[in-house]
């Protein structure tokens, strides 16, 4: 009975560890506003072709998620 206890403490531990490796290793994110494509049109001002030729040039910071990609504001901002 004893040991049943310990073993899962120890596996307890071990995955809590795991989890804490995973989200160390991911790269931190910038901070800032993110806009999605709608969003970035109307802030620049351009019709959708304009934007994805710009986005098509790969200047921007551009962060997916799911689906979408979201460009962050700043970058678009040093970029115009």
């Amino acid at each position: 009975m004893k040991k049943t206890i310990r073993i899962k403490l120890i596996l307890v531990k071990k995955l809590k560890s795991k989890k804490t490796k995973k989200s160390s290793k991911r790269a931190p994110e910038e901070e800032g506003e993110w806009l999605d494509s709608l969003q970035v049109m109307k802030f620049l001002n351009i019709q959708r072709t304009a934007f994805f030729a710009q986005a098509g040039e790969g200047n921007w910071i551009v962060q997916k998620r799911g689906k979408r990609n979201y460009y962050l504001k700043s970058s678009l901002i040093k970029n115009q």
